[in-house]
């Protein structure tokens, strides 16, 4: 992998039992979100490595899966992980009218210099719902603090350009959804609403 891994893989990796379990939590609240919707179909923007779609694959659903990433490394990652998965390198931009029953878009919101275009996008995609998830803040920075992460940027990681609490992600979701649910994993938080 040597120059595709990213901060994203490396957290999955990570030996830290305080840092897996958030990750376990997190995974959790994913599934508690997607089970009752029992999708027909999921379309993964910002699939990443593949991390998300193995853990949907355990859950007691049965739905065809499609994982669309911009990086291209990830996907290589992606594919190795999921033999039998479909990933693709794109971007949440430029979806190409790919649609899917319900949508993920986890993780990445906080990256996007314009997240309304974001969503207007996904929006096109979700034939019923959307999942997203975003770093809970202030919590998130003060988790980076606390282990010594980015000081400079006062725990602020250096590829988040946008700053979301379970009231911001709500209104944003709501610009073209209904029914927006939050719910939380510290230090993550997650908004799951239907279509309009």
């Amino acid at each position: 992998m040597g120059e595709h891994s990213s901060s994203n893989l490396g957290k999955y990796q990570s030996g830290n039992p305080v840092v897996q379990g958030l990750l376990t939590r997190y995974q959790d609240t994913l599934a508690s979100l997607l089970v009752p919707l029992a999708p027909t179909s999921v379309l993964d923007v910002g699939a990443g490595e593949g991390m998300t779609a193995a853990k949907l694959h355990t859950l007691p659903l049965s739905f065809r899966y499609k994982g669309i990433d911009l990086s291209p490394g990830a996907v290589e990652e992606a594919r190795r992980r999921n033999p039998g998965l479909d990933f693709q390198q794109g971007s949440v931009f430029e979806l190409g009218g790919q649609t899917a029953d319900v949508v993920l878009c986890l993780e990445v919101i906080e990256h996007l210099e314009d997240p309304a275009k974001a969503i207007d996008a996904l929006a096109d995609a979700a034939e019923r719902a959307i999942i997203v998830s975003v770093p809970w803040e202030p919590w998130f920075r003060l988790g980076n603090l606390v282990r010594g992460k980015y000081l400079d940027r006062l725990g602020n990681h250096p590829e988040h350009i946008q700053q979301f609490n379970p009231a911001s992600i709500a209104a944003l979701v709501s610009t073209r959804f209904t029914h927006v649910r939050v719910k939380t994993s510290f230090p993550w938080v997650f908004a799951c609403a239907d279509k309009r």
